[in-house]
């Protein structure tokens, strides 16, 4: 019955980070905290005190004091700080039921049902394609669980998470993981998310090398962390190398491009330089809306760091940052979580990736995967 009722938390908890959007937002959030707070229980219940209070505080607490913040501040509504509360709350449910996960052997159950409802979710996200169309689908509600970039995004987790639950020494499921890689292009080419189909290429050349070289060291902490904070350091070349006039002349004379390259040209040449000094240390706070309040086209920075840096300063990034190498510190392959985490990674030089699927590839290092090779 425990594990029953265990298998039923796995499903909740993935249907409240990704969002089913013709579902009312009420029901949703509804559905999201009555979750929680029933995953809440059934942890403390079970938790030693230690494992009760664990390193997702951290990152817990600094999302929770930036929203007093900024309220205090005046720049926050009662809404937002709410929202940072449930973020938070999230966070530490999720980091917290992994780890529950790890210390009583439920691995591989966790893993197999991780990936079940994220079939699910794919299978569902065809469909709506298929229905809807690939016009407009950029927006939010676009398809069942997100725009193009949220369904893509699904693709590339259902190949990492495939790997995880199974044993991918037989050729039988490395067959079946090249075939979702192929669709995972495929649709990712479909719907139009381009971030999507480099973070998918990325993967492809990683699993390539893992495969053929076993590469073992692109998986420790310092390179991981390195990664992620040259993403942040991207936008400002791009930023220089667009002040070079012939730079300019090709890109928006001869090939034209507007609303994408000169919307993040504008970001990073015009607002994110005086908005991060502004609010150095906590940010703006958890969806503070303050890119769109400027550019009214741009809900985020469009880059997975800075944006956090946005939401929560450069505390909120050391906190992230520290989160990562204490998961993989002690990893010494490469693995399909990992490829996850490095796709991820790419696609955060354009996009906000730092998610929950980021969250999902990290606790998963950290306490699902085993110490084995592609």
């Amino acid at each position: 019955m425990k594990i029953a009722l265990y298998d039923l938390y796995v499903y909740l908890i993935f249907f409240s980070l990704f969002k089913a959007y013709f579902i009312p937002n009420a029901v949703r959030q509804a559905i999201k905290i009555v979750t929680l707070v029933l995953v809440f229980a059934f942890l403390i219940q079970r938790l030693k005190k230690r494992e009760v209070y664990n390193r997702s505080l951290l990152f817990s607490g600094v999302i929770i004091i930036s929203g007093f913040y900024n309220y205090i501040l005046g720049n926050y509504t009662v809404k937002a700080l709410m929202d940072s509360f449930l973020y938070a709350f999230t966070f530490y449910d999720l980091y917290s039921f992994f780890l529950y996960s790890n210390t009583h052997n439920f691995i591989g159950r966790m893993s197999k049902n991780l990936y079940r409802a994220n079939l699910i979710y794919c299978i569902l996200t065809v469909i709506s394609v298929l229905v809807v169309g690939v016009e407009n689908n950029s927006n939010n509600a676009a398809y069942m669980f997100g725009n193009k970039f949220t369904s893509s995004y699904l693709f590339i987790s259902l190949i990492a998470l495939y790997g995880l639950a199974h044993n991918m020494n037989l050729k039988r499921n490395r067959r079946i993981i090249c075939a979702l890689i192929a669709f995972g292009c495929f649709f990712t080419i479909y719907v139009g998310c381009a971030t999507a189909t480099v973070a998918l290429i990325v993967a492809v050349i990683l699993f390539v090398i893992g495969k053929k070289l076993h590469v073992n060291s692109i998986q420790g902490s310092v390179v991981a962390v390195s990664a992620l904070i040259g993403t942040a350091i991207v936008p400002f070349v791009i930023n220089a190398v667009l002040k070079i006039n012939i730079v300019k002349y090709i890109i928006f004379d001869v090939f034209q491009r507007s609303i994408t390259v000169y919307g993040r040209f504008e970001i990073y040449n015009n607002y994110l330089e005086s908005l991060l000094k502004d609010h150095f240390w906590l940010g703006y706070g958890y969806s503070n809306g303050v890119m769109m309040n400027i550019t009214g086209v741009f809900g985020n920075v469009q880059n997975g760091l800075l944006e956090q840096m946005m939401n929560f300063g450069f505390i909120g990034v050391m906190a992230i940052l520290f989160t990562v190498f204490y998961a993989l510190k002690k990893k010494k392959e490469l693995s399909y979580m990992v490829i996850l985490l490095y796709a991820m990674i790419v696609a955060a030089i354009f996009e906000v990736t730092i998610n929950w699927f980021f969250w999902i590839s990290i606790f998963s290092i950290q306490w699902l995967e085993k110490q084995e090779e592609i």
